[in-house]
């Protein structure tokens, strides 16, 4: 059985706020004469992308190899600092989550999340895209940008995205502009550990 416990310190008001969540993942497992059940953490990664946002303030783009810092822990803190792939690689990690890239959330970029995604068929279509799923931007080996879809296709034909790809964001984009990055890629999140 593994066990992780994530503490998540929010700055509301000018006061911290510490939340604690608590989940197990057995992936499976059966103990004794009891089969465990998948846990999806799917809206704990829409949780955790609408305190990003709400907190955009305390939020900081970056390139450089400050942004795995919040690899550290396993505590979400403000400010928080990463580019477009650390950050829906962060979310993913703080949820519980599968790691994107599928490196045990040891490193990763665009172009890992996309390998990976290849490897796995977890590469879907336009009308398959679902709130936490992830769309990458451009051509060629390695995307210029991956943002996270912020609700379903089937709901709504220009989905708004969660998108860190500047200093200044976390933003909320709709896929329609995204795509003048590039070519989308929509990729399933596999939120079920």
């Amino acid at each position: 059985m593994v066990k992780r416990s994530v503490l998540v310190v929010l700055i509301k008001g000018g006061q911290n706020r510490l939340l604690r969540r608590d989940t197990l993942a057995m992936d499976g497992k059966v103990f004794g004469n009891m089969s465990i059940k998948a846990i999806d953490h799917r809206e704990d990664v829409m949780e955790i992308a609408w305190e990003l946002l709400k907190n955009k303030n305390h939020c900081d783009y970056s390139m450089l190899s400050n942004r795995w810092d919040w690899h550290k822990t396993n505590i979400l803190t403000l400010p928080f600092t990463s580019d477009c792939s650390g950050t829906v690689t962060a979310i993913c990690y703080y949820a519980h989550g599968n790691d994107p890239s599928g490196v045990d959330f040891a490193y990763g970029d665009t172009e890992t999340i996309l390998n990976h995604a290849t490897a796995h068929k977890l590469i879907i279509s336009r009308t398959q895209l679902i709130h936490g799923d992830f769309i990458l931007f451009g051509s060629g080996p390695k995307p210029e940008h991956v943002a996270m879809s912020m609700q379903n296709t089937a709901f709504h034909k220009d989905p708004q995205c969660f998108s860190m790809g500047r200093q200044g964001d976390p933003s909320l984009v709709l896929l329609s502009v995204l795509s003048t990055i590039g070519k989308p890629t929509f990729v399933r999140n596999v939120t079920r550990v």
